[in-house]
């Protein structure tokens, strides 16, 4: 079973179950649909503490994603839909954010761009509880 941290601010939203969505750097192994995961976080300072187990889920569903900005215009592409990625509409935009755990999609791509910078390509991984 694959173990997947989170960090604190969205720890509480994983635990009680409205965070069943995350979207991650495209990781060395692939992940695979079907598969269960171990959703956690650390107690105090990472790799010096021990794991707190959040959520046991399967997942349900793995795209490929883009975030980009340019001239303060944001753009988020699913890649793996038809015609070589759909930009999403900036209707759907709201849906991934608080799905992800964020407010709007102003706050998903600024977290985004503080912490991987832009663009930013990845995975968008959707799971349900076990």
């Amino acid at each position: 079973m694959r173990v997947r941290m989170f960090k604190p601010q969205f720890a509480q939203m994983v635990k009680d179950g409205t965070k069943r969505q995350t979207i991650r750097p495209v990781p060395k192994r692939p992940v695979i649909i079907g598969s269960k995961e171990s959703w956690r976080q650390w107690s105090d300072k990472p790799y010096r503490s021990p794991q707190i187990e959040l959520a046991t889920v399967t997942i349900e569903n793995v795209e490929r994603i883009a975030i980009d900005e340019t001239e303060n215009l944001y753009e988020v592409w699913l890649m793996d839909r038809p015609y070589n990625g759909a930009l999403l509409m900036p209707g759907e935009w709201d849906e991934i954010a608080n799905d992800d755990g964020f407010k709007s999609m102003f706050d998903l791509v600024q977290w985004f761009k503080n912490e991987h910078g832009l663009p930013f390509e990845g995975i968008l991984i959707k799971a349900k509880d076990l």
